[in-house]
């Protein structure tokens, strides 16, 4: 027997389904990752801007454990909705915060610390000076709470204090002082370094974007900062893979 049960969610993707209806993977607060059959949401009438992706809304749907694919009820998205009215830039990074909640979370279970990271990214998104910076937070935030972000105030090698230029070891993926860097590690220039130092302090949560949301960054640290946190994902994380979006953006050198 199916419960009806009513909770916050996240459109990641969608797809086409037989002739009128979708599929809709979505993130919830309380179960997670869920995927959903959305009968006739490509007919005339549907609400169809509430399953546009990263939108947020409050989601009523049919749950049956046995089954892989639950039945959507209704859905109400009249809170922070990310229109198409933004720029081809945020709408990249967007996709890109989407994909990354999409191939590393698990489905089912509870993550509000993941939801609530992601739902104050789409929020503050569209109106951010820098769409970079809001992403790298993002990225930031997702790391700490998996506990994989390394310290930027120490030396993961020596344990001196890191100021000035730092460099990054990819074997390790973690910062080091310029007297313990192998010859595979590369620089975070000072710029860079304070950045990225910025946007990592305290919490990461809808106040820290909101700060966040004003700052801007220079071609080269968005590089530099973007390569660094690729790196960190790719020895942390298995399933990570650059999102798709990002290689037309150039986002990581």
């Amino acid at each position: 027997m199916s419960e009806i049960v009513k909770d916050e969610g996240v459109v990641l993707r969608t797809y086409d389904f037989l002739e009128t209806s979708m599929i809709v993977s979505l993130f919830t607060r309380r179960r997670g990752k869920i995927r959903l059959i959305a009968k006739g949401a490509r007919r005339k009438g549907f609400p169809g801007a509430c399953l546009r992706l990263g939108t947020i809304g409050e989601f009523v749907y049919y749950l049956k454990d046995t089954r892989k694919l639950q039945l959507l009820k209704e859905v109400d998205c009249r809170d922070g909705v990310f229109t198409e009215d933004a720029n081809f830039e945020a709408l990249c990074i967007l996709q890109a915060g989407l994909e990354i909640i999409d191939r590393l979370t698990e489905e089912g279970g509870e993550d509000e610390e993941n939801f609530d990271l992601l739902k104050g990214f789409i929020r503050n998104l569209a109106f951010a000076r820098e769409p970079w910076a809001m992403f790298f937070a993002f990225e930031i935030g997702f790391l700490r709470n998996y506990g994989l972000y390394p310290s930027s105030s120490y030396c993961a090698r020596c344990g001196v204090e890191l100021k000035g230029n730092v460099f990054v070891e990819s074997s390790v993926a973690a910062f080091l002082c310029e007297k313990c860097a192998g010859k595979s590690a590369f620089p975070l220039k000072e710029d860079s370094f304070e950045v990225l130092r910025r946007m990592e302090s305290g919490s990461i949560d809808s106040k820290a974007f909101e700060t966040i949301r004003t700052m801007t960054i220079g071609e080269p640290e968005r590089k530099e900062i973007g390569r660094m946190l690729h790196r960190v994902f790719q020895r942390h994380m298995e399933r990570y893979r650059l999102p798709g979006s990002l290689k037309m953006l150039g986002g990581v050198s």
